[in-house]
């Protein structure tokens, strides 16, 4: 997820590629698959699910399926990533996000959605972190300090990025520069032969 798809508002037409990952129980996933395409008809919807207790495939309809076996999830992220969704859903649950959270913030998504159990859904964003924070149950300085710990985390990331930016440009900058270095010393060496 790029910082900025917690940055910007969520956009429901035009929707087409929907990415849904399993981060709470396997029997609700169904009956979210279903919220998404009814909340946005005609969209291809992706689903990722846990190896050991995913979703029954029948119950999902068309959607195109990925298991996420624990040995393979680097390569699933690299395959998932070289797709740009327009959604990525989540489940929230009572209990902690599952273990393919981080999977879901790896995606290429333009935003972030999450689903709870009464099928209540509302984009992840910085200008509703509190609202999400209390849904959660948050309440009095957690809340405060959910809200501080993700911007904390997003502007080490935008820094990383620009940073990384940066010292490609310098590289950049010393490779032109030799090359352009030697250029000249070859013009000078062939403007002293005689």
């Amino acid at each position: 997820m790029s910082p900025l798809g917690l940055l910007r508002q969520i956009r429901y037409d035009g929707v087409k590629d929907v990415a849904l990952v399993q981060t709470g129980p396997a029997d609700h996933l169904a009956r979210v698959a279903a919220e998404l395409a009814r909340v946005f008809p005609g969209c291809a919807l992706h689903v990722v699910v846990r190896e050991r207790d995913g979703a029954d495939r029948s119950a999902l309809g068309s959607a195109f399926f990925e298991i996420a076996r624990p040995g393979d999830r680097a390569g699933l992220a690299a395959r998932l990533r070289r797709k740009r969704f327009d959604i990525v859903a989540i489940q929230l649950a009572d209990e902690p996000l599952g273990e393919l959270a981080p999977l879901a913030l790896r995606l290429r998504g333009r935003s972030l959605v999450a689903f709870n159990r009464n099928l209540d859904h509302f984009p992840i964003s910085l200008q509703r972190m509190t609202a999400i924070a209390q849904h959660l149950g948050a309440r009095g300085s957690g809340m405060l300090s959910a809200t501080v710990g993700l911007a904390a985390r997003l502007a080490l990331r935008v820094f990383g990025w620009l940073l990384g930016a940066a010292w490609l440009i310098l590289v950049a900058g010393w490779i032109h520069a030799r090359g352009l270095a030697r250029r000249l010393r070859a013009r000078e060496d062939e403007a002293a032969l005689p």
